[in-house]
């Protein structure tokens, strides 16, 4: 069947409004977060970090003064995550509103998990799974004394809030 090309013109000419409506649309339904992430134990702005919109592949990262920002988030709900060289930090329900900016002041991590001065293992209240946990480039005797489960090698990552101990019954950090 051919159309006349009047009528046919018509035709494009409302199927691309159509779509540019819906771009419209889609795109408007749209907030951006911002924040700023100070490290309480390092007292300074954490720099270079992760933060990722959990349930998504949005993500960002800090940049020398610890900012980072989202645009164009979908309007909603979301739990957002710091990642670091602490214990991941999870914000539960950041409301993302149509055209808003949210603005976050986040200190990280608020409290240090890891202050316990005992080997004496947090979940099974005993010692004798429990091994110390060593930070840094390994000797060669450490990395012996680690395969006999003596010793636990930490990684190269250094900061004041680590653990300090590992359970190997519990498979835990402490």
């Amino acid at each position: 069947m051919k159309y006349p090309k009047a009528n046919y013109r018509n035709k494009i000419a409302y199927t691309f409004l159509f779509f540019q409506l819906i771009v419209k649309i889609t795109l408007a339904q749209t907030g951006t977060i911002k924040g700023k992430i100070f490290d309480t134990i390092e007292k300074v702005e954490l720099a270079y970090s992760k933060v990722l919109i959990m349930n998504t592949n949005i993500e960002s990262e800090t940049n020398y003064e610890g900012v980072f920002i989202f645009e164009n988030v979908p309007v909603g709900i979301y739990d957002v995550i710091i990642r670091s060289s602490y214990p991941d930090t999870i914000l539960r329900d950041i409301v993302v509103a149509q055209d808003e900016v949210l603005q976050l002041n986040i200190t990280y991590p608020s409290v240090c998990p890891y202050t316990s001065q005992t080997n004496t293992c947090p979940v099974c209240k005993m010692s004798d799974k429990s091994s110390p946990i060593i930070y840094g480039k390994p000797t060669m005797e450490m990395i012996k004394k680690s395969r006999k489960g003596e010793v636990q090698l930490g990684g190269c990552i250094i900061s004041n809030c680590s653990p300090k101990w590992y359970c190997s019954r519990d498979k835990i950090s402490f």
